[in-house]
């Protein structure tokens, strides 16, 4: 069996063509019923007409009525006969009574044999039977050969219509199957490529935006998500053996060396404690790793709730104020506006304490750090201060900044991007502590809550936002 049968187009073609069928044997149907009516209601009505008229006549009166009707039917339509109760004829040019006709006095469709000068002849009729009071039977019908012959040319046309209408449903469903089948070849070779191990191939579109192109698309944007996450993973294991493998060598060399020269207990506790810390340091990255690949996962969604955005901005503020003035940091905070969003507190807790914390690091002494909260109404572009269009009620954002401004050293343009990368270390921040996680951390947080994070500002100086979206139901 061709490929091509087993196609969705194909299969649809001889539905088209079964639906199609099907609508012209009904129409085909219903003109007949409609001529047929339109032919058998007149003649059913002089039928009757005709009997009731003979039916009240004495029966010489009948025959010559019945003559007289003969006489004048030039195209022998005319079926008429008057019968003893035993069958015997009395009349008319009927050879006999027809077997299967009720007589009751209503037309009925029937096969009647006319006997005159021509012969005998077999023909459709519609006729009813009438008794008359003395046992006698009256029948009265007419020729129905050109309804016939209607309904045979009925029947022609419904063939010579019907079968070329299939005909080309079916030839246009093997069309566009062969058609899908070629689009689907391509397809199916590409992804027999891509599982094979090249992961940077796509699947073909074209511009007809049709189910499949749409379906390719889809599956791209797939893939390149897919080659993205195994990147990641790649440049993980090759970044957590890079940055684990120094204080690991570390450690070993400080438990060697103690091995070695330690003489006293004290001796050895520092050295011990020293080796702690390079271990704790460890930990903590292999749990950062851990924990932005939950974030990433979207696996707490469950903890989304209607939060407000400024009393978590205050709490983060009042939590590194310490941090600030031990270092000769001014850190001040500004958020006074109404900022209800849906999302996990904890993690936009976690998220804006690390750009406070990289804030603070990197600002030296006599510096400013400022937090600030601010509301964007509907329509107001970003960086737009303090604006509120007419008609947009005041403390009612769609939208809220967080913003962390510093006096650091800055982050330069083409480094924006890099720093949301996992362990990127610029030179100004090799000898911090650290272990270049934070603002992936970050980066990984607003994706799940679908937030904007940027980094604007020329250096000197750094300027964070986070743009998060306020609920629409407060």
């Amino acid at each position: 069996m061709p490929d091509f049968i087993r196609t969705t187009g194909f299969r649809w073609g001889l539905a088209v063509a079964a639906i199609l069928a099907a609508g012209i044997l009904l129409l085909f149907s219903f003109i007949y019923w409609q001529i047929e009516g339109a032919l058998r209601v007149p003649i059913d009505g002089i039928l009757l007409t005709n009997a009731r008229q003979m039916a009240a006549l004495p029966v010489d009166q009948i025959l010559s009525e019945l003559s007289r009707h003969l006489a004048h039917d030039p195209r022998r339509l005319k079926m008429l006969g008057l019968f003893e109760q035993n069958g015997q004829r009395l009349g008319g040019n009927l050879a006999e009574m027809p077997a299967d006709l009720p007589l009751d006095g209503i037309p009925h469709r029937a096969i009647a044999v006319r006997a005159d000068d021509s012969g005998r002849e077999p023909q459709p009729v519609r006729m009813l039977g009438e008794p008359l009071p003395d046992g006698d039977i009256l029948l009265v019908g007419r020729d129905m050969a050109d309804v016939v012959e209607m309904r045979a040319m009925v029947e022609r046309a419904l063939i010579l219509g019907l079968l070329p209408a299939v005909l080309i449903c079916i030839l246009g469903g093997t069309v566009i199957g062969m058609r899908a089948q070629r689009r689907l070849g391509v397809l199916r070779r590409s992804a027999e490529r891509i599982m094979s191990g090249h992961l940077g191939e796509r699947l073909p579109t074209c511009n007809s935006r049709d189910d499949l192109d749409e379906l390719a698309r889809i599956v791209n944007r797939m893939l390149d998500e897919i080659e993205r996450l195994l990147n990641d993973i790649k440049g993980v294991g090759q970044d957590i053996a890079h940055d684990l493998r120094t204080p690991l060598t570390r450690v070993r060399a400080q438990l060697e060396r103690g091995r070695d020269h330690a003489q006293t207990r004290h001796e050895l506790a520092v050295v011990v404690d020293k080796a702690v810390g390079g271990l704790d340091q460890a930990v903590a990255t292999i749990m950062a790793l851990l924990r932005i690949t939950e974030i990433e996962h979207s696996r707490r969604h469950s903890g989304f709730a209607s939060i407000d955005l400024g009393q978590i901005v205050r709490e983060v503020g009042e939590l590194y104020e310490p941090v600030a003035e031990d270092k000769g940091v001014a850190l001040s905070v500004a958020a006074n506006c109404h900022a209800i969003i849906q999302g996990d507190r904890d993690l936009l807790m976690e998220a804006l304490a690390n750009i406070v914390d990289n804030a603070v690091k990197f600002t030296p002494g006599g510096g400013q750090v400022a937090i600030e909260l601010e509301g964007v109404p509907d329509g107001v572009p970003d960086g737009v201060p303090d604006g509120v269009p007419d008609g947009v009620p005041d403390g009612v954002p769609d939208e809220v900044i967080v913003r962390v401004v510093d006096t650091g050293p800055g982050i330069s343009e083409k480094e924006r991007l890099a720093v949301f990368r996992r362990f990127y270390r610029s030179d100004k921040s090799r000898h911090t502590e650290g272990a270049g996680l934070g603002l992936n951390l970050v980066a990984a947080v607003a994706r799940l809550h679908g937030f904007r994070l940027r980094i604007v500002g020329d250096p000197p100086g750094c300027t964070v936002e986070l743009t998060c979206r306020a609920d629409p139901d407060v």
